[in-house]
């Protein structure tokens, strides 16, 4: 029997599972994507709160008006509600499991690291779970433009008050938009947004670029909507790439390409790929020079 063989016969298991796995995955991640605001979130108080005692109290923590005018189930007591955040978190551990079996915990556990195409599916489910909850703000700048250029068009005049009923659809649209928008950023996180959240900074550290740059986009988008989402995966990302600093030589050149490791950890001249491209990003890279994680 061939090398290939063998790793066939011994992870048969394993992969009849990932299959089973990644053909409910697609079923699962197209039927959350049209879910941007069918029911609103219940509170979070589960996740790591990630609070810096020099410039931050939780008492004190801001937050944000958030109208459930948009949201078809707008009573997260109510037990549709209950229903359908279960069936949410289910998503989310399903997510989990796969993570686990393409990426192993530990290298002796049999497990399929190399398929990255499953990887990739996993990671646009990630983008998914994350980000199809309310609006992104690209979204909600593009509809206001799109409004204020309709109603240019059909205005006779600076003052004119009596529009068709087109540019009325169009500006409640809008407003129900931003009502939509406040539920978008500063989220909480619980014990399983946390989990994933560092399942996709293993993704975004991967050494097959195709994988990367899908998983430090959902990551970067993720961050920002979350509430100290970047003080979270901070450390997780400096540990990878003083691990690989420590390799010298042995590097994964996918993982950290730049300048050796000796030379400085923070150059942004070579923060093309990996870790130092994660750290580029300007809200992460603020956080990290202040040190506040």
């Amino acid at each position: 029997m061939t090398s290939v063989g063998k790793w066939l016969y011994t992870n048969r298991r394993a992969l009849l599972l990932l299959l089973l796995y990644l053909s409910r995955l697609y079923v699962v991640r197209s039927s959350f994507a049209g879910s941007v605001n069918f029911a609103v979130e219940p509170s979070k108080t589960d996740g790591a709160p990630c609070i810096d005692p020099r410039d931050s109290v939780a008492a004190l923590t801001p937050t944000s008006l958030r109208p459930t005018a948009p949201f078809a189930l707008p009573n997260p007591m109510e037990d549709r509600n209950r229903a359908f955040n279960g069936l949410r978190q289910r998503f989310g551990r399903l997510l989990h499991t796969i993570f686990l079996a393409l990426h192993p915990q530990n290298p002796a556990e049999p497990g399929v690291i190399d398929l990255v195409d499953a990887s990739i599916q996993l990671a646009r489910a990630l983008d998914v779970y994350f980000l199809e909850y309310g609006i992104s703000r690209d979204s909600l700048v593009s509809r206001q433009r799109h409004f204020t250029i309709t109603r240019d068009l059909i205005r006779a005049h600076p003052r004119q008050r009596d529009f068709p009923r087109l540019i009325w659809i169009k500006r409640a649209a809008l407003y129900s938009s931003t009502r939509m928008f406040l539920h978008t950023i500063n989220r909480d996180r619980s014990a399983m947004d946390d989990q994933l959240l560092l399942d996709l900074v293993h993704l975004s550290l991967s050494s097959y670029t195709r994988l990367r740059k899908h998983a430090q986009s959902t990551l970067i988008s993720a961050c920002a909507i979350y509430r100290r989402g970047w003080r979270l995966v901070l450390p997780v990302i400096i540990e990878a790439l003083e691990k690989e600093n420590q390799k010298g030589k042995e590097a994964d050149p996918d993982r950290q390409k730049g300048r050796p490791a000796y030379m400085h950890l923070f150059s942004c001249h070579d923060c093309v790929s990996g870790a130092l491209h994660v750290l580029s990003n300007k809200h992460c890279s603020s956080v990290a020079y202040r040190g506040t994680f």
